[in-house]
């Protein structure tokens, strides 16, 4: 009888942590992009990717995993949450060689190019810290990113986002995706996403190719970049490849032509340190991109130019660096082809949505990974 009430005190007390374990990792933590680039990589089998890209927005709409498997026969992630820090490259690197073992890592050097001083905000570092499973890299990352201030946050989301519950619609949506993506346990398309609207200009873009002007990055970016290279250098076995993916400048007075100049002086640092950068600012003719198609804005590709630079991106991956093999085991193949079925139907009503609507009806139309919205299934 003694028992009788610890035992119930226990039960409340083991019912209430589970309650809120409920309410923080599927009611009130947000799905948002962001988030779902990230959890997604963690549904990925381990040691199952030949090849992982580190970015932000400029190569998760500028590369298409599924058709480059379809075409070249490798397996790829996009890790690449929006407007990722140079700062956070190495922690993200370590992440993925602690479950994984590509033949080639790819970075997309957008993250070194901005001109703001800080970037790792509190938004940023939840991508991960909200999404990724518990471990060293996740004690190195917010003690060396978060404000100490916001860091019992990012061991306790709840803290951060309990006024979610809020919004009846808003949680009842995040629990459908959230329950959704519990029951795949991974992303279809493997970090994936496409826009169809188009860019608007009368103007065609600058011919870049025989510009090489450069501009200072900012000192506490260069400082991580030149400290991220050094990393790759020293310590890390696995081979690296640094580009820019391809983006349009209409002026010199522009923001796009501040971050091509960026860019030509990040060339200069990591050619310093002995590692191969492709600029496809400088080359489009390769591409055969046509801007006023190809292009969501100045900065993203769209649907359709999506579908070149994986087609001569991926072609070069594999011929150059011989990436490939994780297919070859078939329960990895089995998981690539079930997302080819959905990757078929999304891409087919990505186009269907086009042939519907004129271009100024689908301008402002922002199709999105059904993996981060809702899915479209083969069967309609």
């Amino acid at each position: 009888m003694r028992l009788t009430r610890p035992l119930k005190i226990s039960s409340f007390i083991i019912v209430l942590l589970a309650l809120l374990l409920f309410l923080q990792e599927i009611v009130v933590k947000p799905w948002a992009h962001g988030d779902v680039q990230i959890a997604g990589f963690y549904g990925e089998p381990e040691n199952s990717l030949d090849v992982v890209m580190i970015g932000a927005s400029d190569i998760y709409f500028g590369f298409s995993p599924c058709q480059a498997y379809e075409q070249y026969g490798f397996t790829s992630y996009v890790f690449a949450p929006p407007r990722n820090s140079v700062s956070m490259w190495k922690t993200q690197l370590d992440e993925v060689l602690r479950t994984q073992t590509p033949g080639l890592i790819v970075i997309e050097v957008n993250g070194a190019l901005y001109a703001e001083e800080e970037l790792d905000t509190d938004e940023n570092i939840h991508f991960f810290t909200d999404n990724m499973p518990f471990s060293k890299n996740m004690l190195s990352l917010i003690r060396d990113h978060a404000a100490r201030k916001n860091r019992l946050a990012c061991f306790i989301p709840y803290l951060k986002y309990h006024g979610n519950i809020s919004s009846l619609s808003q949680v009842l949506k995040t629990v459908r995706n959230r329950m959704d993506f519990l029951s795949r346990g991974r992303l279809y398309m493997h970090g994936q996403r496409t826009r169809l609207n188009l860019i608007e200009s009368e103007l065609p873009p600058l011919k870049l190719s025989d510009d090489h002007s450069t501009l200072p990055l900012e000192p506490n970016h260069e400082k991580s970049l030149r400290e991220f290279l050094e990393y790759c250098r020293d310590d890390i076995k696995t081979p690296v490849l640094f580009f820019r993916a391809p983006h349009c400048v209409f002026s010199k007075d522009s923001l796009e032509y501040e971050f091509f100049r960026r860019a030509n002086r990040t060339s200069e640092i990591i050619s310093e340190y002995g590692f191969e950068y492709l600029n496809y600012d400088t080359e489009p003719e390769e591409l055969k991109l046509e801007y006023q198609k190809d292009f969501n804005d100045p900065e993203h590709l769209s649907v359709f130019g999506q579908q070149k630079f994986t087609d001569v991106f991926g072609s070069l991956l594999l011929e150059k660096y011989g990436v490939g093999g994780a297919a070859n085991q078939p329960e990895i193949q089995n998981i690539w082809q079930e997302g080819l079925i959905l990757y078929h139907a999304y891409m087919d009503e990505c186009f269907k949505l086009i042939e519907m609507k004129d271009e100024d009806e689908y301008q402002f139309m922002e199709y999105e990974s059904p993996d981060a919205v809702d899915l479209i299934y083969p069967d309609g």
